[in-house]
């Protein structure tokens, strides 16, 4: 029996909460529905005075105005996406300052190579490619959802990225200037990824099973 280490420890509980958030979205939006119908309801109600055809009326305008403008999933998922990758960087600099604070080392590269160069891991070639992809691909694409999206990409290299994230996955598309998440999938992909990666890197260093 052995207690689990507590860098460890959270970097599964925080993986775990954000599965849960995704996966909650349905009720979520659900939840979201019926009281935005429900104020519908009440408005039509009160603003109709009892005259059925205006309170008909009014419904219909509200909601077909209410459903014309849902786009909950995308923005949700872009949300989802920025937070995951917010995720990776914060649990790699909770293993760096804990295991690299009083190295002398320069830090002139992202936390999960530091730590590499620190501690000498090498990563296989599995999880070089998935490192490789998340800080080339998936954060230069958070960036873009940040600061440039509904704007045409600026750089070669934003636009080779948005050129392989489409390919790799068809949930992510952009149209009209703009990049769309249509399905959770392609997040939870990117989540495990970013797990491979610090899975392997905390057992290198011994705070986990292999």
């Amino acid at each position: 029996f052995s207690i689990r280490n507590h860098i460890w420890a959270k970097i599964q509980n925080r993986k775990n909460f954000i599965l849960s958030m995704i996966e909650s979205f349905p009720c979520m939006k659900s939840a979201y529905e019926n009281e935005v119908l429900a104020d519908i309801e009440q408005i039509a109600r009160k603003t109709a005075e009892g005259d059925k055809d205006i309170e008909d009326s009014i419904r219909s305008q509200y909601q077909n105005s209410f459903y014309d403008c849902q786009d909950y999933e995308n923005i949700f998922l872009q949300a989802m996406l920025i937070m995951v990758y917010s995720y990776y960087e914060n649990c790699a600099n909770l293993i760096k300052n804990e295991f690299c604070s009083n190295n002398k080392e320069k830090e002139d590269c992202d936390a999960v190579s530091y730590i590499c160069k620190v501690k000498n891991i090498n990563l296989t070639c599995d999880i070089k490619e998935d490192k490789s992809f998340l800080y080339t691909k998936v954060r230069e694409l958070r960036n873009f959802l940040v600061h440039n999206n509904t704007t045409e990409p600026k750089t070669p290299t934003q636009r080779d990225m948005i050129n392989l994230i489409t390919t790799t996955y068809p949930d992510i598309r952009y149209e009209d200037n703009e990049i769309y998440i249509v399905d959770k999938k392609c997040i939870i992909d990117i989540l495990e990824k970013e797990h491979r990666v610090l899975r392997y890197i905390c057992q290198a260093i011994g705070i986990c099973n292999k």
